[in-house]
């Protein structure tokens, strides 16, 4: 799993692309102060967890895509995050009952600006919904 987890962060950090300070600050006052970007798209670092996946799907399950995943919602940087919601939604045909427990652990655990929220629940709360919606109970 750390072998997963560092190879997503490295893949992430050669793409990187620092932002100026006005960018930062900018992007700071919409997303929130606690905004800490390596500076990449969205779409590259969901290319990036997309691609890590397939290079190793034949050696992580879905608990221990769970475990990468939170890992890197742990992370210091935004795209590392976002990373983690990119590589746990490769694994969401195997959603289970069980998993909506972790998803709201990982809500109040990690989502503190509007930007990963926005992300998580589109890629990975909507997907599980879709999947579970009748069987929930509130």
């Amino acid at each position: 799993m750390d072998a997963v987890t560092n190879q997503i962060k490295k893949a992430l950090r050669a793409k990187a692309k620092p932002l100026a300070p006005k960018d930062l600050a900018w992007a700071r006052r919409i997303v929130g102060q606690d905004f800490n970007p390596l500076g990449l798209r969205l779409a590259d670092v969901w290319k990036i967890s997309r691609d890590v996946y397939k290079q190793n799907e034949d050696k992580v399950d879905y608990t221990q895509a769970l475990k990468i995943s939170e890992r890197l919602l742990q992370c210091h940087y935004q795209e590392e995050k976002f990373a983690g919601v990119g590589f746990i939604n490769n694994f969401k045909k195997e959603f289970n009952e069980n998993t909506l427990k972790i998803f709201r652990s990982w809500i109040e655990q990690y989502c503190h600006n509007w930007a990963f929220c926005d992300s998580f629940c589109i890629n990975v709360i909507g997907p599980f919904l879709g999947k579970f919606r009748p069987k929930i109970q509130t």
